[in-house]
């Protein structure tokens, strides 16, 4: 299990690795992660001639959104396309230092709880699981959708890593 959440896998497709990142291009609105983009569609990033780094294009907000980064590869008889899932660098900085102080003040009332110096805080440790908790959800709640999104505009089999 990864402390942070992250996902590889791969989708296998019968069409060439160009008609695949015809496909991405038709159905991604050109921005940042984290940008707005002009038109509706329904993946929002940047992409190259057979690589990509994009999200989902959502009217609401989720700092967990998933960042897909992406690789397109010829295959004997179509293409393979190699896909990572994780959260965005800025979301994975502030939840690192977010976990760094909740899990000191965690760690330190257990000691001072067992030292007999204080009593047991449950809220420092509430904290540190509701971020956590919070993270964690926040993205496997959006991953499971980019993933099947990605597999119905390549209408592809599914390789899970």
């Amino acid at each position: 299990m990864n402390i942070l959440p992250f996902e590889q896998f791969q989708l296998v497709s019968d069409k060439q690795p160009d008609a695949v990142a015809g496909l991405i291009r038709e159905n991604c609105a050109p921005g940042g992660v984290f940008g707005f983009a002009g038109e509706h569609k329904p993946l929002l990033g940047t992409y190259a001639d057979r690589s990509f780094k994009l999200c989902r294009h959502i009217s609401y907000r989720n700092s967990f959104l998933p960042v897909a980064t992406g690789r397109i590869k010829a295959q004997d008889n179509g293409s393979v396309i190699d896909v990572s899932l994780r959260m965005h660098m800025a979301v994975i900085v502030f939840m690192a230092v977010w976990s760094a102080f909740f899990l000191y003040g965690t760690v330190a009332t257990i000691y001072m709880s067992f030292s007999g110096m204080d009593t047991l805080n449950p809220v420092v440790i509430g904290l540190f699981l509701f971020g956590y908790l919070l993270m964690q959800g926040g993205f496997w709640f959006e991953a499971a959708k980019i993933r099947k999104l990605l597999a119905e505009i390549i209408t592809v089999s599914d390789r899970h890593h």
